[in-house]
């Protein structure tokens, strides 16, 4: 599953995105991860101009305005994740 629009995806639809945080040794690196839509679709998927071929999506009851503001706040949360983990 996407973690920005919560699209659900067969195993390749869904990649793991790495933001590297911090290098705190030689060998100890931070990092900051998040699955998300392989083909970067999200805002298709959200508007329903897509959908994943023979995954049945969960049946929600958001407007498409509150889809819309959910997938902004997700990927404002994991850009406010980086930057804190930055200042640290």
């Amino acid at each position: 599953m996407c973690q920005f629009c919560l699209t659900l995806n067969s195993s390749t639809g869904v990649s793991l995105m790495s933001i590297p945080t911090a290098k705190s040794s030689k060998e100890n690196y931070g990092s900051i991860g998040t699955y998300i839509c392989t083909d970067l679709e999200c805002v298709a998927y959200t508007l329903g101009k897509k959908k994943p071929e023979g995954i049945r999506q969960m049946e929600e009851s958001l407007t498409q305005d509150e889809k819309i503001a959910r997938l902004l706040e997700n990927v404002q949360g994991l850009i406010a994740r980086i930057e804190e983990s930055l200042k640290k």
